[in-house]
């Protein structure tokens, strides 16, 4: 089973509002955001906020203003990276809440497209900053290269793990809950992890997304190619397809014009 990729807080002191949030969290975000902890304070919330550093709070702005821009300060002191949703019944309140940065607000009562609406804009928001942070990266001296560590999904060599230099590696392949490694000398290895898990541990390697089917290794990329509105990376002779929607934001991260 795919782990899902952002956690969540809810900071709201109304039991049913909460449930609703996470009913429709586990309906329609299931396997991209999970719901970590629910407090019924600002207050009560910011150790755990600083100890987890999740991804997306939803807050109720019913709990005061005043807290909510206390919050919000601690939020810049301590440069938390986060986004952040109101939840209000006061529709000029609401609007109000993106003053304070908020990426989106909800009007009570909640509904299945209001709190989808805002969530799909978080999480937006959240890979945007993950891009960001690559191109931050790359702007860097060099990175300093690990070892990835692979178990194996062969029957032959089942409960071993395999340690490969990330800079080898050219491309990552997506197969079912599996992924299959290639090198630049031509072998595969087989890991019993999802493409998505390595997607996570080599974010900040220059490793790219291009495809839900492919994670390649932009280092070792010769060559970017668009024929007749198909778009592919090469490496040599091999090339790998990039899909539509993740073209422009390749560009993005390597800061290239199209």
């Amino acid at each position: 089973m795919q782990l899902a990729l952002y956690s969540v807080i809810i900071i709201d002191n109304e039991r049913e509002s909460v449930n609703l949030i996470k009913k429709y969290i586990d309906k329609l975000f299931l396997n991209k955001l999970f719901v970590v902890d629910v407090f019924s304070t600002l207050d009560g919330s910011i150790n755990k906020i600083r100890k987890i550093l999740p991804k997306i709070i939803i807050v109720n702005s019913d709990l005061g203003e005043s807290e909510l821009i206390k919050f919000l300060e601690i939020k810049d002191q301590d440069s938390l990276n986060f986004q952040f949703i109101i939840i209000s019944e006061n529709e000029e309140f609401a609007i109000r809440a993106l003053k304070y940065q908020a990426v989106d607000f909800v009007l009570k009562p909640i509904d299945e497209f209001g709190i989808a609406n805002a969530l799909r804009k978080a999480v937006y928001e959240v890979k945007k900053e993950r891009i960001e942070a690559g191109i931050r990266e790359m702007n860097k001296t060099k990175t300093n290269f690990k070892f990835i560590s692979i178990t194996t999904a062969s029957d032959s060599l089942s409960n071993t793990t395999l340690f490969v230099r990330a800079d080898k590696v050219t491309y990552c392949e997506a197969l079912g809950g599996q992924t299959i490694f290639h090198t630049i000398d031509g072998e595969e290895f087989i890991s019993d992890k999802s493409l998505g898990k390595y997607e996570w541990i080599l974010e900040n390697k220059f490793f790219f997304r291009i495809h839900n089917r492919y994670l390649v290794n932009l280092n070792l990329v010769n060559k970017i190619e668009r024929v007749g509105g198909a778009s592919s990376v090469l490496f040599n002779k091999i090339a790998i397809p990039i899909s539509t929607r993740k073209y422009p934001l390749l560009y993005k991260y390597l800061n290239l014009k199209r």
